[in-house]
């Protein structure tokens, strides 16, 4: 978080007052985008906890984006899959599954840890995605690369390039004891 706000500590402390009014102005922007009744709703009062596998009251809960809004409702968004994560990742808790289309337009900073705990405390993270570049606009090469190494299972269509190669790399070069399932069989 830190990092984050650097930049207006910086221009305010060398008394660049020009720079930092243009800073807050940028922000502003998405902030805007914030600005609305529903929003205001969904991040107010206690209708409902987010312990979704809490074992005397097992919930679903969807969390949905609008890509006119992304830039606004990702960091909402990436928020509520950390607290998620937080919440459902602990023993003893009813079996859940976190599934997360388009993962790649939120930031997660949990997700690495869920992802390498999930299967002991009954919880199925299933992350789609459509390239891994496109995950790596959100996180770092390593932290991308990692969320694809420690995923158990990979379902891929039609890709190419260093996702190819990835998912390709992920199969036996020889196969043994393999026979088509043919009609007729």
């Amino acid at each position: 978080m830190r990092t984050l706000i650097n930049p207006f500590i910086m221009s305010y402390r060398d008394g660049i007052m020009d720079l930092l009014d243009s800073q807050v102005s940028s922000a502003k922007i998405p902030l805007a985008r914030l600005s609305s009744p529903d929003l205001y709703y969904i991040l107010t009062g206690n209708d409902c906890t987010l312990e979704i596998n809490d074992p005397a009251a097992p919930k679903i809960l969807c969390l949905g984006g609008d890509p006119s809004r992304q830039e606004a409702l990702g960091p909402v968004l990436s928020l509520y899959i950390d607290q998620l994560n937080r919440l459902v990742n602990r023993a003893g808790r009813h079996p859940c599954a976190l599934v997360c289309d388009e993962f790649a337009t939120v930031r997660a900073f949990s997700m690495v840890t869920t992802m390498a705990t999930a299967r002991s405390n009954n919880i199925v993270p299933v992350l789609s995605m459509q390239d891994i570049n496109q995950l790596r606009t959100q996180y770092s090469k390593g932290e991308a690369d990692m969320i694809l190494a420690i995923a158990g299972n990979v379902f891929c269509g039609q890709v190419g390039g260093e996702t190819a190669l990835r998912v390709s790399e992920r199969f036996p070069k020889i196969l043994r004891g393999w026979r088509p399932c043919l009609p007729g069989n």
